[in-house]
This record gives structure tokens, C-alpha cells and sequence, in this order.
């Protein structure tokens, strides 16, 4: 798999640990930013998304905000 795949969470969202839960079950790797502690990284995110939901998952520039696993594996081309 080609595609850097950046995600946006906060240790106490639940959609966030369902995303990072599917993307090790798929061997997708990821770079993992929790903006509740990362100043930085959480104005990135708000860049990026426009708001301050999380999770927000970034896939090669194309930025998704929350998790939906249809969407996720459609864009990372995986089943």
C-alpha cells in the first residue's frame, strides 16, 4: 500500500479507537496525532477539516472527518 495515511484522534473518542483498531486489523500503516495533546497537530486538523470533530482521517490529501469503514477501505482501494 502506496498511500500515507495521517489520522487525527483524541484518546477519549471511541470512533477514534474504532479506526485505529481497523486500520492495524488491515496492516494499514498510519501516523497517529492525539490533538488534545499536540497543539500543533489539532491547528493542522482544523486546517485541514474545518472544524474540530475528530476522528479525521487524511489518505494521500483526500481528508474524511469521523470514521465510516465503507468509505475508509474504498479509498485505501482494500476490502
Amino acid at each position: 500500500m502506496d498511500k500515507k495515511v495521517v489520522i487525527y484522534t483524541t484518546s477519549t473518542c471511541p470512533h477514534c479507537a474504532h479506526l485505529k483498531e481497523f486500520l492495524k486489523e488491515k496492516d494499514i500503516p498510519f501516523e497517529n496525532y492525539d490533538v488534545s495533546q499536540n497543539r500543533e497537530k489539532l491547528l493542522e486538523m482544523r486546517e485541514k477539516s474545518h472544524g474540530l470533530a475528530v476522528p479525521v482521517i487524511d489518505i494521500d490529501g483526500k481528508v474524511m472527518v469521523g470514521f465510516n469503514p465503507q468509505l475508509v477501505s474504498k479509498e485505501l482501494g482494500i476490502k
